[in-house]
């Protein structure tokens, strides 16, 4: 039943992280200067983050109770403080990165963001690693090859959410940037600059 449980809570925090990753893609991209007005749009990334922290720690949680960590420490106890404590510091340093990219995009101090990605991709990946092992080590055992084909798919359902915002991101940029280029280019009218 717990490993039920966990596996379900794990989906849905597959589910989540989908969403997180599209999120951290867009503060990637966002471009130095310009209106700053829709930032607090991306409050909704601290909703799904937390949304994702929760179900991760019901999987791990899961994970625990099924034996599926006896190898830390005998103590179930013990494992619990030990496996959720460190899932909280990557809760904590995941909300904090947030805070950091966030303050400096505001302040056009752009070196903060181009870390996003670590936040994205890498930073959940112990979770979702850690509690797939404690739910299902009999079965990644015995199938490794199908085990690292399960990581490589939690790895790119991080990544490519991410790559395809920052690209859009990227994109839009350029297309502002060339419609700008087009309005003050000497002659132009609001219908020539437009096409």
């Amino acid at each position: 039943m717990l490993v039920i449980l966990g596996t379900l809570a794990l989906v849905v925090g597959a589910l989540v992280s989908l969403y997180t990753a599209h999120g951290w893609g867009e503060m990637a991209g966002i471009q130095p200067g310009g209106d700053k007005s829709g930032l607090g749009g991306l409050a909704f990334l601290l909703f799904f983050q937390a949304l994702r922290w929760v179900a991760l720690a019901v999987a791990l949680a899961a994970a625990v109770g099924a034996g599926g960590f006896a190898a830390l420490t005998p103590a179930r106890g013990h494992q619990f403080l030990l496996v959720l404590g460190l899932h909280a510091l990557l809760g904590l340093a995941s909300y904090a990165a947030f805070n950091w990219i966030a303050n400096g995009i505001t302040r056009d101090q752009m070196g903060p963001q181009r870390l996003a990605w670590i936040f994205a991709v890498v930073l959940p990946l112990p979770a979702f690693l850690a509690a797939a092992w404690g739910l299902w080590q009999g079965w990644l055992l015995r199938h490794p090859r199908l085990g690292l084909l399960l990581a490589l798919g939690v790895l790119l359902l991080h990544l490519l959410p991410f790559r395809s915002m920052l690209l859009d991101m990227r994109r839009s940029a350029a297309r502002l940037e060339a419609r700008r280029a087009a309005e003050a280019a000497p002659g132009a009218t609001p219908d020539t600059a437009s096409d």
